[in-house]
């Protein structure tokens, strides 16, 4: 018998260029608390 369990996790993005951003959506969609941080404001 197989059971399914969901784990949430917090993790950090660093670096919101393309990538990070495409991540960071993926994982929150996932239902993990994400924090970013990207070295200019103007991205976060």
């Amino acid at each position: 018998m197989q059971t399914s369990q969901t784990t949430s996790h917090r993790v950090a993005v660093l670096g919101v260029g393309s990538m990070g951003t495409a991540v960071a959506k993926a994982l929150a969609k996932a239902g993990h608390h994400v924090t970013v941080w990207n070295r200019s404001k103007e991205r976060v």
